[in-house]
């Protein structure tokens, strides 16, 4: 399952769809410039389709500048990948 997350908030999450539907006018009113996608690999290409398909999302930032954090299963439960996991982000974020 993947899982769209803004400002902490799951948009998208509790389906067994592989690319559940982010309908929500939630992602739209915050304008994201990133997009965080909790998922594997092939998992996350597909959501990185479908949100970039979704002519409603198109005016995002995050979409626009194709902005994905992906952070598989594994580094986003606790435990001792926790701080690479925020390194990654950081990176990511800061350059």
């Amino acid at each position: 399952m993947a899982v769209v997350r803004r400002c902490s908030t799951t948009i998208a999450a509790g389906t067994n769809s592989r690319c559940p539907r982010a309908t929500s006018p939630r992602p739209t009113r915050c304008s994201p410039e990133v997009i965080t996608i909790d998922a594997a690999d092939e998992q996350a290409k597909q959501m990185e389709d479908f949100l970039l398909g979704r002519p409603e999302l198109a005016r995002l930032p995050a979409i626009r500048q194709r902005r994905f954090f992906v952070l598989p299963y594994a580094n986003r439960v606790s435990g001792v990948r926790d701080v690479d996991s925020a390194v990654a982000l950081a990176k990511f974020l800061h350059g």
